[in-house]
């Protein structure tokens, strides 16, 4: 009797371990095309298109402020952090499927030259992306001299707005680490898309880039 009584136990135990150890998943399937930032019907699928995630603080949410703005010179929030898992890259016809990911709230992350990445690992995982200082002149992004995803600046391809208060903001278009080579998309001045994983369903996306690899028509 205490024999079948101590393994009754154990196997609970396990039950209850299995259970809490484990994490609920979703997927997130998408596609991605290239449109020219000014002019109309120039959508082509981009194949060979690295893409991550950016995992957002649900409880704190996003910044309030625009996501590259010459305002942000005094003031960074973080936006997110880079995941170095799961990961997927797009096939001949722009789409792309991310598997077996941890519910929880995401900017989607992309990468135009994944050859070209300083690692095939996870040397990415766990950088601070924050919004970014536009450059008033050059409309470049400033390095921010930390060790995140803006510490050797970046590249702006879209349109942007000025104003007294403000000054430059972009305000449409991508915005590109020039340390890590990923992009994100911005759309009325914060960053896109932002999706919600929830168990065992699958959020469909569209991401639009308007950088081309060098060599592409």
């Amino acid at each position: 009797m205490r024999f079948k009584t101590l393994v009754c136990l154990s196997l609970a135990a396990l039950f209850v371990l299995v259970a809490c150890g484990s994490r609920e998943m979703g997927s997130i399937s998408g596609h991605v095309f290239y449109e020219h930032p000014t002019k109309e019907k120039t959508r082509e699928p981009m194949k060979n298109v690295k893409i991550i995630l950016c995992e957002v603080n649900k409880d704190k949410g996003l910044p309030e402020g625009p996501v590259v703005a010459y305002m942000n010179r005094n003031k960074v929030e973080r936006i997110g952090i880079l995941k170095a898992e799961p990961t997927a890259i797009t096939n001949s016809d722009g789409s792309f499927m991310l598997s077996n990911v941890p519910v929880g709230t995401y900017l989607i992350l992309f990468h135009l030259w994944p050859d070209k990445l300083r690692s095939i690992g996870d040397e990415w995982e766990g950088i601070g992306l924050t919004e970014a200082c536009l450059d008033q002149l050059g409309e470049k992004i400033l390095a921010s001299g930390k060790s995140d995803f803006w510490e050797e600046g970046g590249i702006i391809g879209g349109l942007s707005d000025w104003s007294s208060q403000k000054g430059f903001t972009v305000t449409k278009g991508n915005i590109c680490s020039e340390s890590l080579g990923f992009c994100l998309s911005v759309r009325d001045c914060r960053p896109y898309p932002i999706v919600e994983v929830q168990p065992d369903s699958t959020v469909e996306i569209v991401i639009t880039t308007h950088f081309k690899p060098k060599g592409e028509k």
